[in-house]
């Protein structure tokens, strides 16, 4: 099912405009996560909680104007015009528009900019649901080793602990702790399981997976009685037949005209 979104409002393009001046002002005057450098120089990246396409897509993580135009320049602008271009051509809601805006500014306010890439292409997932996989290999770090043994899966899933100190206070690279509700970490994850569920679930609902429940579960609820029917029949003949009788032969009474020794139904046989 083609689904053709309405015009953006006067308004909504407005907020457009103004959430755009807002995304370069934050990335360029936010502060940067100080991880990352910190990780690059003491580590050359090797513990890195992340997939080779983060490494692809974030060249110069570790500096910090340079980093900042590229995110701006070569992410976040790209991005926004194809968004654009298909909420002219009525394919992208602009909500859709207005809600990464609003992501990438959440993650220059928190210092997430190496969350950028991961989300960049959720807005797009809408209508191309298979774009979520560039958020899953930039987040879960896949094909570092065969066996999951390498720096960078150990320090995703806390087989690694690494805090480095920054003015006084410990701040966790590879932290056990990040899942845990309340840690610095923690609200990042919500973002990134937003991103990676609700687009899925929008393209769904568009394509009328959502529509009709009731006539799909009683179709699978149908299905399934026929199926438990045939094979209590099927359990019934087995059984029987170990038993030995399923084929026997019916012990009739004897009939008035039936010879000595035969069975018949009780008429007379001609």
């Amino acid at each position: 099912m083609k689904v053709v979104h309405p015009k953006p409002t006067f308004l909504e393009w407005c907020l457009v405009i103004a959430l755009l001046g807002a995304e370069v002002y934050y990335g360029m005057t936010r502060i940067i996560d100080y991880a990352l450098p910190w990780v690059y120089y003491n580590y050359g990246g090797s513990i890195m909680p992340y997939g080779h396409l983060w490494f692809l897509l974030n060249p110069w993580y570790w500096t910090d104007l340079l980093y900042r135009l590229y995110l701006l320049g070569a992410i976040i602008f790209p991005m926004f015009l194809v968004q654009l271009w298909f909420v002219r051509t009525g394919r992208l809601n602009i909500k859709w528009l207005i809600y990464g805006q609003l992501q990438n500014i959440a993650w220059f306010y928190l210092h997430g900019f190496q969350n950028i890439t991961v989300t960049a292409f959720g807005p797009l997932a809408t209508i191309y649901p298979a774009l979520i996989l560039l958020d899953v290999f930039q987040k879960v770090p896949f094909g570092w080793s065969w066996n999951l043994s390498d720096p960078h899966w150990q320090c995703a899933f806390g087989g690694i602990t690494l805090y480095f100190q920054y003015k006084g206070h410990p701040v966790g690279v590879c932290d056990p702790n990040k899942f845990q509700f309340g840690s610095a970490y923690f609200v990042y994850y919500v973002m990134d399981f937003f991103w990676f569920f609700i687009p899925l679930g929008v393209w769904m609902l568009h394509k009328g997976y959502f529509n009709r429940p009731k006539t799909y579960l009683k179709s699978y609820v149908l299905k399934a009685i026929k199926r438990l029917k045939a094979f209590w029949i099927n359990v019934k003949i087995t059984w029987a037949n170990l038993k030995g009788d399923y084929y026997k032969v019916p012990d009739y009474p004897e009939g008035p005209c039936c010879e000595a020794g035969e069975k018949c139904d009780g008429s007379c046989m001609e």
